[in-house]
C-alpha cells in the first residue's frame, strides 16, 4: 500500500505560491494585452476594412434600411429606421477571447480552454451566416445575433474568472 500524506503549507510557502500565482496572472494579462493591441487588433482591423467590408457591401441594398460602417476592430450594422438596435460584426478571436485565454492559460484549465476555442471556431461559421442573412434583409434575426454577442462574451469572461478562482483555491 502507498499512503500519500499532504501536509499543509507553512506561511512562507503559502506566501511564495500566492506571489507566484498572481504574478504569473498579471504577467499573462499584460503580455496578452500588449500582443493584442499591437499585433492582433491591427491585423483584424485591416482584414475587416479591406477584405470583409467590401464583400459585405456587395450584398447590401443601397436603398435599404441598413448601413455598414467600419470601426476599429468591427463593422457596425446601423439600421436607418431604428427598428432594430445597431449591431457589430466582429471577427472571432477578439479581445474577449484573448482576455479569457490569458486567465485560463495561467491555471492550465484545459476544459475551459477547449470550450472557448471550440466556440470561437463555431463563430467562424455563425458570424458570417447571421451577418449575411441580416444584410440580405432577414432583419428578424437581429435580436438573436445581439443575444449571441452578449452571451458568448459573458461566457468567456465567466470561464476566465472561474479558472482564476480554481487556481487561487489551489493555493490554500
Amino acid at each position: 500500500y502507498c499512503i500519500i500524506v499532504l501536509a499543509p503549507m507553512d506561511p512562507d510557502q503559502r506566501k511564495k505560491a500566492f506571489i507566484h500565482f498572481w504574478g504569473k496572472l498579471f504577467l499573462s494579462l499584460i503580455t496578452v494585452a500588449i500582443l493584442y493591441l499591437s499585433l492582433i487588433r491591427p491585423v483584424q482591423s485591416f482584414l475587416l476594412k479591406h477584405y470583409l467590408l467590401p464583400v459585405l457591401e456587395t450584398f447590401l441594398d443601397s436603398a435599404g434600411d441598413l448601413m455598414l460602417v467600419h470601426r476599429t476592430d468591427e463593422i457596425e450594422m446601423i439600421f436607418k429606421s431604428a427598428k432594430f438596435p445597431d449591431m457589430k460584426i466582429e471577427l472571432p478571436f477578439t479581445g474577449y477571447f484573448w482576455l479569457s485565454m490569458s486567465m485560463i492559460w495561467v491555471v492550465k484549465q484545459r476544459m475551459f480552454g477547449r470550450i472557448v476555442h471550440i466556440w470561437n471556431l463555431c463563430l467562424l461559421i455563425i458570424i458570417p451566416l447571421l451577418s449575411l442573412a441580416i444584410i440580405s434583409g432577414t432583419h428578424w434575426l437581429s435580436p438573436l445575433f445581439l443575444v449571441h454577442q452578449k452571451l458568448y462574451k459573458a461566457l468567456f469572461l465567466i470561464l476566465g474568472m472561474l479558472a482564476i478562482r480554481a487556481g487561487s483555491l489551489k493555493l490554500d
